[in-house]
């Protein structure tokens, strides 16, 4: 276990020091004699200038450790923060994937409805690309002479998302499986 300065957040000190002191021992009394043995620096002053018989129990230690070091814990980012994750032209799928699964890493239990629905909405549209002169021969050839026309063009097909959220995530998982490697 590292030793708690004061830089990061007191709650994840307070969680690795709580595990580790059961595997020894569930006397939370003894815990707070142990507990200056995690600290070094600023925090040790600290807890060394608190007066003496001034903590009752581990519960008491925690909530004055927590209330001093309460500047040290980090902003926690909710789901609102997906709405500023958008797919930016020309950024490839991949680079704004790792953009988008580091935001969601960061948000504590993010509800996985909502990545995904943030997801598909932050995703740039791909375009239809330009025909080839092969292609476009195949689409015009067929006017040339026809009574019926448009209904003999041989149209690239494209599928039409539907609005729906499963919609959505089926077209999602089709370009990520041709976007991605294995």
């Amino acid at each position: 276990m590292n030793l708690y300065d004061g830089s990061t957040d007191p709650d994840e000190h307070l969680n690795i020091f709580r595990t580790q002191m059961t595997l020894y021992t569930i006397d939370r009394l003894v815990w707070c004699k142990f507990f200056p043995t995690s600290l070094r620096e600023g925090p040790l002053g600290w807890f060394s200038d608190l007066p003496p018989n001034s903590i009752a129990n581990f519960d008491a230690l925690e909530l004055k450790f927590t209330t001093q070091y309460a500047t040290s814990r980090p902003h926690r980012t909710s789901s609102m923060s997906l709405l500023n994750v958008k797919q930016e032209r020309g950024e490839s799928l991949r680079a704004f994937m790792d953009k988008f699964s580091k935001v969601c890493m960061g948000i504590r239990n993010l509800n996985p409805d909502i990545a995904m629905h943030h997801l598909v909405s932050a995703i740039v549209p791909s375009r239809p690309r330009a025909l080839t002169k092969g292609q476009s021969q195949r689409v015009v050839g067929p006017l040339v002479g026809s009574k019926e026309g448009s209904q003999q063009i041989d149209r690239p097909r494209h599928r039409r998302v539907e609005a729906s959220p499963i919609g959505g995530v089926v077209a999602l998982r089709r370009r990520l499986a041709k976007a991605l490697p294995g």
